[in-house]
């Protein structure tokens, strides 16, 4: 697994969830949300509302190869949440819109830098 492939595939789970937020997915509940993507070491989480939390049973866990590690995460407690029906990400602070996908063996990396708007403006 390299560092490119799971940047491809944390970028198209994150658009996923920002399409679920500006559509209005309720994903079976009786009102949409908003959803979000929590990065952890060797694992991101995607979740449902306005705030991640672990104990969730709807989270999806996404575990990936331990040579993959996410790092630098900016965003406040390692979240990213994007807002219903506009898609933005909630509480976005500019200078504070990226993380780091690293391959700890080839030491290959792409840094992923975010818009306002939930966009991937730049992938290093």
């Amino acid at each position: 697994t390299s560092a490119e492939s799971v940047t491809s595939e944390v970028v198209a789970e994150m658009t996923e969830q920002q399409v679920k937020a500006m559509v209005g997915d309720t994903e079976g509940s009786s009102s949409s949300s908003s959803y979000g993507i929590h990065f952890d070491t060797n694992s991101y989480v995607l979740f449902r509302g306005s705030s991640y939390s672990a104990s969730d049973p709807t989270n999806t866990t996404v575990i990936t190869d331990p040579t993959i590690q996410f790092s630098n995460v900016l965003f406040p407690g390692g979240t990213i949440v994007f807002e219903k029906i506009s898609g933005e990400i909630v509480g976005y602070v500019d200078g504070q819109d990226a993380f780091t996908i690293r391959h700890t063996e080839s030491n290959d990396q792409n840094v992923v830098e975010m818009n306002k708007l939930g966009v991937v403006s730049q992938v290093q």
